[in-house]
């Protein structure tokens, strides 16, 4: 009787630790009350945010024309935006290539005598250039004593002044660009088509920027004081007055 009671108890008592077994008790190898691991999220991919697309640059704009012209203007001196139009285009306040000239006694009464003249002289030898030709051309390509030279006038400024045309063994040939820079003509010249200003006979734009043309001593004075003290020169007789297109054609001075 006590022996099947005893035996009773241990199948009771193995059960028992069977089923805490098999419910992860004890015997498990597992503590009932630890925090469980979590549960490993998974890795976030990265998406880059769109790219915003670049603005395109507004084109620069000038207060003057590029059209037609060879210049580089990224190669300048000067901001750009200090030159403006004066109204005509290249060229058109026409430069003279080929002056015409008379002896003083062959030219009596061409001229007023008090109109005024620009005086050049160099190594002894002198020509007048009439302002009444210069206000409608305000340049010519010239030589004088073997010096190819270039006598400038700017009717705004009233500035008239000549240089030497040799630069780096180049002689160069100018004209009017059509534009301004401090109310003063800005030049061109032909062969690398650089703009200089007239005032101080630099290159501002172009690929000669930074050069800079020789002055040469020049005067104003009335056609009779002229004639008077250079009684054997010669002076311009190109009175065409103004080029075509300018008659009717307001100039814009800024």
């Amino acid at each position: 009787m006590c022996k099947s009671r005893f035996t009773s108890s241990i199948l009771f008592t193995l059960t028992a630790l069977a089923s805490v077994s098999c419910a992860g008790g004890l015997f498990s190898g597992e503590d009932p009350t630890a925090t469980p691991w979590p549960i490993p999220s998974p890795t976030p991919t990265f998406e880059p945010a769109p790219k915003t697309p670049t603005p395109t640059p507004e084109p620069q704009t000038f207060q003057f024309t590029t059209a037609g012209w060879k210049t580089d203007f990224e190669n300048r001196s000067v901001p750009l935006s200090e030159i403006f139009s004066g109204g005509p285009g290249r060229d058109e306040i026409a430069p003279i290539d080929a002056p015409k000239f008379l002896s003083v006694s062959e030219n009596p009464r061409a001229l007023e005598k008090e109109e005024p003249v620009i005086v050049l002289e160099i190594d002894g030898e002198a020509k007048a250039y009439p302002l009444s030709i210069l206000i409608w051309h305000e340049i010519v390509n010239d030589e004088l004593a073997g010096v190819p030279v270039v006598v400038t006038y700017c009717p705004l400024c009233n500035t008239a002044i000549a240089f030497d045309r040799r630069v780096n063994d180049e002689v160069l040939d100018f004209g009017t660009t059509g534009n301004l820079r401090n109310s003063d003509l800005v030049m061109w010249d032909r062969q690398t088509e650089s703009w200089w200003q007239q005032i101080t006979g630099e290159a501002i734009v172009g690929d000669l920027t930074g050069a800079a043309l020789k002055f040469i001593p020049t005067s104003i004075v009335s056609w009779v004081e002229f004639s008077r003290a250079y009684p054997d020169a010669t002076a311009a007789i190109a009175r065409n007055g103004p080029p075509q297109g300018l008659r009717q054609r307001s100039i814009r001075r800024l």
